[in-house]
């Protein structure tokens, strides 16, 4: 074997062992690593505000607790625009992941990875346990029970319910008023670290309610920022129609106004209505 044809030889053979020793890593990392939510830190995410990212700050586990269509989407965009940390959720809704909510479906701390808050409708004991620290958004039932009706019979957070649909009304309605209390005694016997906000206050001053929620989470963020995520997050409001602003009788209405002041006096003698403990 002449010189040349050894060289040519041993620079195959390096070649070929470098193929199959570094491509399945290579493969690895852009198929597995890559494609983890939580192993990005995604400097190319960026919110209508600015960069939007998990942060390596190791936060307190806080929840951020709502009956469903009291706000929760709406506060969420407030905080991850505002300080520009993404929130999670305990659930996987594709129609908010591809919204902007890329930390959708993040519950837990990974590889240094961690979010804001987490979203949570949940209300049981095991839910609670998880959480170190607690934001939870009330909204009078009249709002939030339709506002979810819209939800579930409109086809997503920014759906409304028309026609024959309605026929499924008076039955959600009873089913709800129920839980909309249940859900919020279950979260006052929560006894770590609480701020209440009030989804009324929030919409009619949000500067003043949002910071609030700031300073309750210890952030500091930009005024310019603080005003862009106002602006951002508010714009997008579902409207409602005539024919829905008269679904509840004035039966209806006796019961959804003596559900919310039970609730709201129970808020009262625990925070004595500071709003936060």
């Amino acid at each position: 074997m002449t010189r040349n044809q050894l060289v040519f030889k041993t620079t195959v053979t390096v070649l070929v062992v470098a193929v199959f020793c570094f491509l399945p890593v290579v493969l690895f990392w852009k198929f597995s690593c890559r494609d983890s939510p939580l192993s990005k830190k995604p400097a190319g995410k960026m919110g209508p505000c600015g960069p939007l990212a998990f942060t390596r700050l190791r936060l307190p586990v806080t929840g951020l607790a709502s009956f469903p269509g009291s706000g929760n989407t709406l506060l969420r965009s407030l905080i991850q625009e505002s300080t520009g940390i993404l929130t999670g959720s305990e659930y996987l809704d594709q129609e908010l992941a591809t919204s902007g909510f890329h930390g959708e479906g993040a519950t837990v701390h990974h590889n240094g990875s961690h979010v804001i808050l987490i979203k949570t409708h949940g209300s049981d004991a095991g839910t609670r346990e998880r959480y170190d620290r607690l934001i939870l958004l009330v909204r009078h039932p009249k709002g939030a029970i339709l506002s979810d009706f819209n939800r579930v019979y409109g086809g997503g957070h920014l759906g409304r319910a028309t026609g024959d649909q309605f026929k499924y009304w008076p039955e959600f309605f009873q089913l709800h008023l129920t839980a909309w209390g249940s859900f919020h005694r279950d979260w006052l016997t929560f006894n770590k670290s609480t701020l209440v906000v009030f989804y009324d206050d929030l919409i009619s001053d949000p500067v003043v309610h949002l910071r609030k929620a700031l300073n309750f989470l210890r952030v500091n963020v930009s005024e310019s920022r603080l005003a862009c995520a106002i602006d951002q997050s508010l714009r997008y409001r579902r409207s409602r129609s005539r024919r829905q602003t008269q679904l509840y009788s004035p039966a209806d209405q006796q019961k959804l106004d003596g559900v919310y002041k039970n609730i709201t006096q129970e808020i009262s003698q625990r925070f004595c209505f500071s709003g936060s403990l």
